[in-house]
């Protein structure tokens, strides 16, 4: 009998558990063969005679499909993806913020926006220097796109537009509203203040460096 292997296999350690690879998604569709899945092994054959999945010994010679995404996102060259966001990214150096704003617009991008911790961390990893910084260096901090509304210096906004769903303050911080309105992360150790948190500064100083983000090409495939 002929079988086509599938992508879908059984979650280590759990029970009668069975998702796709790849995308780590449970089922939600199936069509197995009577008395199936069985304890033969956690990877899934198809018969080609009628498409009935049986259950397999993963390392069994079988033969296999691939399917592939209908588009791909590409970067432009210098970028950074991140699949997690979706998005493209890239470190500059040596700006004050409004300036570092201006040349993330002129890319077809803005000064990074960031939606959750997971991003926060990439930020961070790809703009640190790796060594700890002293306490009085805070132009050696990182510009991100947030900065206070001009009519509520309590409310902080997104340079892109997007919503404010996440925060990562270091302690006290912002203060001084009205004249630090601009934001910044740390992205190495300062004293007692913890990387990847972020801190308002003077928009007017210079930073030793700033991210910009910015969709991806999409590229047809099929």
């Amino acid at each position: 009998m002929k079988t086509t292997t599938t992508k879908v296999y059984n979650d280590a350690g759990s029970v009668n558990v069975w998702i796709w690879t790849g995308l780590r998604k449970l089922l939600d569709f199936t069509d197995w063969e009577r008395h199936e899945p069985n304890d033969k092994g956690d990877c899934a054959a198809l018969k080609t005679s009628d498409g009935k999945w049986f259950a397999e010994d993963c390392s069994a010679q079988k033969n296999f499909v691939c399917s592939v995404p209908k588009e791909v996102h590409v970067c432009d060259d210098e970028w950074i993806y991140f699949p997690y966001t979706a998005k493209c990214y890239k470190v500059f150096y040596h700006s004050d913020w409004n300036t570092a704003e201006s040349n993330c617009v002129a890319l077809g991008a803005h000064l990074v926006s960031i939606h959750y911790m997971e991003e926060n961390f990439f930020i961070q990893g790809i703009a640190q220097v790796g060594f700890p910084l002293n306490d009085g260096e805070w132009p050696q901090a990182v510009a991100i796109g947030l900065y206070s509304s001009p009519n509520n210096n309590s409310e902080w906004l997104w340079t892109d537009g997007s919503t404010v769903d996440y925060f990562s303050w270091l302690p006290n911080q912002p203060d001084n509203p009205g004249l630090e309105t601009c934001g910044t992360m740390i992205t190495d150790q300062m004293a007692d203040k913890q990387p990847s948190h972020w801190n308002n500064y003077i928009c007017s100083v210079q930073m030793r460096n700033y991210v910009c983000k910015k969709q991806p090409n999409v590229i047809d495939i099929v």
